[in-house]
């Protein structure tokens, strides 16, 4: 999947209820370039499964690709959890623009989490 030269402003004078923008769970071969975020949450998360669904279809997210991008506010620019059932492996950026984001790169986890 190529996701290239989106715009999404999904924090219009900070009052948008908090929603994750870019959500990439379970996938493989992803590409997301010169994109713009604005959000109150994860601008680009990764993901994979979620519970005891998630165990079982045991589906992880890799080889992702995110480049040129520019991310404002919010929690992080790239967010890896904290729904991660599976695993998420191979994930590259790189010539990334972070502006009033708490974090570049953010790593979740559920505090009840536990390994099967």
């Amino acid at each position: 999947m190529y996701l290239e030269r989106l715009k999404i402003n999904n924090n219009v004078g900070g009052m948008v209820p908090v929603r994750m923008v870019l959500t990439i769970d379970s996938s493989t071969n992803i590409l997301i370039e010169n994109c713009e975020v604005d959000c109150n949450d994860d601008n680009i998360c990764l993901k994979a499964g979620r519970d005891a669904d998630g165990l079982r279809v045991n589906r992880p997210t890799e080889n992702i690709i995110v480049r040129g991008c520019i991310a404002r506010k919010g929690a992080g620019l790239i967010t890896c959890g904290s729904e991660t059932s599976g695993c998420i492996r191979n994930v590259l950026g790189y010539n990334l623009q972070a502006y009033g984001t708490s974090s570049t790169l953010r790593l979740k986890s559920a505090m009840n989490r536990v390994e099967p």
